[in-house]
């Protein structure tokens, strides 16, 4: 019992201590999707590091994590660092990102002027939130508030104001079957076209949708967010993927803690391309060893949580304790104990 208290305490002390980003999150209405530019000069990491960046001053959709963004479809090089070639998209130009291992977003029933259809309804997925904005709406915000945050995040990559741009919202392709509509239209966009005017300046908010009696498979949507005053500040590639098949039975909780045993249950584990389920037993106040790992045959949960062979450690995006869910970093260290490193509450589960 002493075991699972200074569990607990653990849980509560770390989530006061590292939650006040997330919770802020409930109370600021964010919208999923960002359009920046690019202020970065020299990239700072990876192959080609201090060469000039090929995505510096393009028009880029940025996903937004609360405290910073990812770039989706950024130009980037390919080849040899000595004579490398200029690619309009690079390797993170999926949503949902392809790290995640989250299925494509579902496609549900509609309502009102989608009744009849399936519809890309929000969902407990952060990839769901399908507004769009320029990033001069997080502008004049207090020094502290999430908004002034995220917009100087990254050393103030992406801060640069879109107010004086004319930027337009092209659909390169699309699957045959799936439209895309707003609140008010059904089909505001078709390939080849480019949505433009002040549709961005406000907040665009995109109904992805098939006939309810599509076909079931993955549908496509590939885009680039065009300058009309200037193409060569033209963005890159990026895709949206849905589907309308419908989701496995067995999606429902992926970690749940048992405050009785102290026990830690895991549904899925993505490890090396192998999907386990895991049992952890309580060690400690705050680590757990491997009691069993189970390999599958098959991803058992719509979005697996992952082990990095590399650094050790599992991340858990939502493990439900006490009624509540906690995102929980345990590390390994060693024969597969881990420790608790950190563990934040969370207002949605995954």
């Amino acid at each position: 019992m002493q075991k699972r208290k200074f569990f607990i305490a653990n849980l509560i002390f770390l989530g006061l201590s590292f939650t006040s980003p997330v919770k802020a999150d409930a109370d600021v209405d964010l919208a999923g999707y960002y359009l920046g530019r690019d202020n970065l000069a020299i990239l700072t990491s990876g192959t080609y590091k201090d060469l000039a960046n090929p995505n510096a001053g393009k028009s880029t959709l940025l996903l937004q994590h609360i405290d910073h963004y990812h770039g989706m479809g950024v130009h980037s090089y390919s080849g040899a660092k000595e004579a490398p070639t200029i690619m309009d998209t690079n390797a993170n130009n999926r949503i949902p990102e392809i790290s995640s291992l989250e299925a494509p977003l579902a496609l549900t029933l509609g309502e009102g002027l989608y009744a009849d259809k399936l519809v890309s309804n929000r969902s407990d997925s952060i990839y769901s939130n399908l507004s769009f904005q320029f990033v001069d709406a997080l502008e004049g915000k207090p020094a502290d508030s999430v908004e002034t945050i995220l917009l100087n995040s990254s050393a103030k990559r992406w801060n640069t104001l879109m107010k004086d741009a004319s930027i337009g919202l092209e659909l390169i392709s699309a699957t045959p079957g799936l439209f895309i509509g707003d609140d008010k239209e059904t089909n505001v966009l078709t390939p080849g076209n480019t949505l433009s005017g002040d549709f961005l300046g406000n907040r665009f908010k995109p109904v992805f949708w098939v006939a309810k009696d599509a076909p079931v498979q993955t549908y496509t949507a590939e885009f680039r967010l065009v300058d009309l005053n200037d193409p060569g500040k033209n963005g890159g590639r990026f895709y949206f993927d849905f589907t309308n098949a419908e989701e496995p039975a067995a999606v429902g909780e992926n970690a749940v803690y048992d405050d009785k045993t102290g026990a830690l249950s895991i549904q899925d584990v993505y490890v090396d391309g192998q999907h386990y389920q895991v049992q952890l037993e309580m060690q400690g106040g705050d680590s757990w060893v491997l009691k069993t790992a189970t390999l599958m045959d098959k991803q058992y949960h719509k979005s697996p949580y992952k082990y990095d062979t590399a650094t050790m450690k599992l991340t858990i995006r939502s493990v439900k304790a006490m009624g509540k869910y906690y995102r929980a970093i345990l590390a390994n260290t060693g024969n597969f104990v881990f420790k608790l490193e950190s563990a934040t509450e969370v207002s949605i589960h995954y």
